[in-house]
């Protein structure tokens, strides 16, 4: 599946509040007669491997007027929760500002933890930065693209999937995670060059020419 509308950089690096525990069934059957509780607080992040996952920080109410933490027997910074993105983008109702962040100890050590175990290099980070993409992503991983390959040795176009890993002079580079149907010559795990392009229906593509 394709990222299409979901604007996932809203919740990207952010508490927010997910109002849903039927992907926490441990803490669901904890809370099940507990009026107050009725969702989780998280942070989402980009996971060092593609996937973006919402990492349960706390649980509590909200209702998008008010929010509130209740106490919980779980120690989230030893217990970690992560919730695939995909799974719950139509229950996350509210987006916190970085100062929540800043005013809980418990959540910046959180935090800490899950970034210093999800380090990607510097051209990584700068694709991941590039808008330009997000529509073209794939639900089940972020880093991930279709390319429409083409060459004038080959009388018809082919798509693959395609990781992104670098931009270079205004191109992106990936690595094919599988061979395009076609005399292509190419293998899995070949490095290309792709660009955004127009195709004949005047919609945005991802082409690249060989």
């Amino acid at each position: 599946m394709v990222l299409k509308d979901i604007n996932f950089r809203e919740a990207l690096n952010n508490i927010v509040f997910i109002r849903n525990l039927d992907n926490l069934m441990d803490l669901k059957k904890e809370y099940v007669n507990n009026e107050f509780v009725n969702g989780y607080f998280a942070y989402c992040f980009w996971h060092k491997d593609g996937e973006i996952y919402f990492r349960v920080v706390d649980i509590g109410f909200g209702d998008d007027e008010y929010f509130e933490i209740n106490s919980s027997n779980t120690d989230f910074m030893e217990e970690s929760y992560n919730i695939p993105f995909a799974l719950e983008m139509d229950s996350f109702i509210k987006v916190f500002s970085p100062n929540v962040i800043d005013d809980n100890e418990a959540y910046k050590g959180i935090i800490e933890k899950i970034e210093l175990a999800n380090l990607v290099d510097e051209t990584l980070i700068e694709t991941r930065e590039n808008t330009e993409l997000d529509v073209f992503r794939m639900i089940e991983n972020y880093d991930t693209v279709k390319v429409s390959i083409e060459s004038k040795r080959v009388i018809f176009k082919s798509k693959a999937r395609v990781k992104c890993i670098a931009m270079e002079g205004g191109d992106f580079v990936g690595q094919l995670l599988e061979v395009p149907f076609g005399g292509f010559q190419l293998s899995k795990g070949d490095l290309i060059k792709f660009m955004v392009s127009k195709n004949s229906l005047n919609e945005n593509v991802l082409i690249s020419r060989q």
